[in-house]
Parts: C-alpha cells; sequence; structure tokens
C-alpha cells in the first residue's frame, strides 16, 4: 500500500493550491518543494513584484499632487523601506499557504522530488522515498536568460536579485 495518495512536486501556485485541494478531498497528501513554499511566483516574481509597482504608484501620486491642489514638500523615497514591504506582503502570503496545508494535512517535505516512476518520487536532500498512488508535476519557472540582454546583477537583473537589493538601480531590466 503507498505511503499518499497523491504526491506533489512543487510548491509553488499550481502545486500548493492542487495539494490542498486533493487534502480536502479526503487524501493522504504530500507536497514537495525545493525552495521556498509558494514558489517563483509567490517569493520572487508576481506578488512582490505588484507590491513594488503599487509603492511606485503611490509615489507617482504623490509627485503629482499639485495636480490635486495638495503641496508635499520634502518628499523622499526610500527602496529599502520598498523592499521590506514587499518581503512582508510574501510573508503573509506564506504563512497563510502554510496554513491551508496544515489544516488541510497536507504534509509539507522540505528537499528536491524527483520522480523514480509513475508511483514513486525520491526526496534529494531530504532523504526519503515517497510511495504513492499519483503524482502531481507543478515545477513551475525558472529564470531564463536571453542572449541579447545577458543577466549581468547591474542593468539585467533576475527577479529575485533586484529584490535582494537594497539601494536603488537607476535603470534596471528584470527578467523571470
Amino acid at each position: 500500500m503507498p505511503d499518499y495518495d497523491v504526491a506533489v512536486i512543487g510548491a509553488g501556485p499550481g502545486g500548493y493550491v492542487a495539494a490542498i485541494r486533493a487534502g480536502q478531498l479526503g487524501l493522504k497528501t504530500a507536497v514537495v518543494e525545493q525552495d521556498e513554499l509558494g514558489g517563483i511566483c509567490l517569493n520572487w516574481g508576481c506578488i512582490p513584484s505588484k507590491a513594488l509597482l503599487r509603492n511606485a504608484e503611490v509615489l507617482s501620486l504623490f509627485q503629482h499632487a499639485a495636480d490635486f491642489g495638495i503641496s508635499v514638500d520634502n518628499l523622499r523615497y526610500d527602496f529599502g523601506a520598498a523592499i521590506d514591504r514587499s518581503r512582508e506582503v510574501v510573508k503573509r502570503l506564506t504563512s497563510g499557504v502554510a496554513y491551508l496545508l496544515k489544516k488541510n494535512k497536507v504534509e509539507y517535505i522540505e528537499g528536491t522530488g524527483v520522480l523514480k516512476d509513475r508511483n514513486t518520487v525520491e526526496v534529494e536532500n531530504g532523504g526519503r522515498t515517497l510511495s504513492t498512488d499519483n503524482v502531481i508535476i507543478a515545477t513551475g519557472a525558472t529564470v531564463r536568460e536571453l542572449p541579447a540582454l545577458p543577466i549581468d546583477g547591474q542593468v539585467v537583473m533576475s527577479s529575485r536579485e533586484a529584490l535582494e537589493r537594497r539601494d536603488a538601480p537607476r535603470r534596471v531590466v528584470i527578467v523571470g
């Protein structure tokens, strides 16, 4: 008899949603993730980008305050504080995902899931082998470098590199 009804490889938006739903349906479920719960989207891509875009929108409103009859003196921005806010948004959301996994009795296993055969997932750097009736592969996204725009960490950087910076680059192209 297998250890799990469903094993999900990848805990990004596709993986954690599938795992939570399987748990809600009463299936014994495990989700394996090599990096951080929530995947690229939640931790380094979509969500923090939207948080930073909101900061930029608010800054733009203040820069055009005079158009609305409002005077603002000594307007400054703190890129580091904007990054901190985006990380707090991410933390709140990933904590919510962890809560939903636990609430729905989904086992969260840290490590790299490798499909050995149709019913076996080996967890590298986790030292486990899972037997399962069903496997969902939801391994998500990775950064892809474009030949014409190599990632140099200064002008062109990955979304993760951009979010790990504490200073505001003058011009930057973010990929992935």
